[in-house]
């Protein structure tokens, strides 16, 4: 729908994680949204890319955000 209004849609979640600069997550954790964002998610996203979660911990794949923070894939901010 957003694409026959004249929005540019990204191809693929992982497409949206890589084009964002600010990506937030507000959603109702159920089965379909848990680890609804993956280690693969947060390695796609840009050295400055910000993930804002103002929903549950439970989106994030387990381990998912402490190992892309160790790595140096994304910093935190306090």
């Amino acid at each position: 729908a957003a694409q026959a209004d004249g929005v540019e849609a990204a191809a693929d979640s992982l497409a949206l994680f890589a084009g964002c600069d600010v990506v937030s997550l507000h959603l109702r954790l159920n089965d379909e949204t848990r680890s609804i964002v993956t280690a693969a998610h947060l390695g796609a996203m840009k050295p400055d890319g910000l993930l804002v979660n103002t929903a549950r911990a439970e989106h994030v794949a387990s381990g998912a955000l402490l190992a892309a923070l160790i790595g140096r894939q994304l910093r935190s901010y306090e």
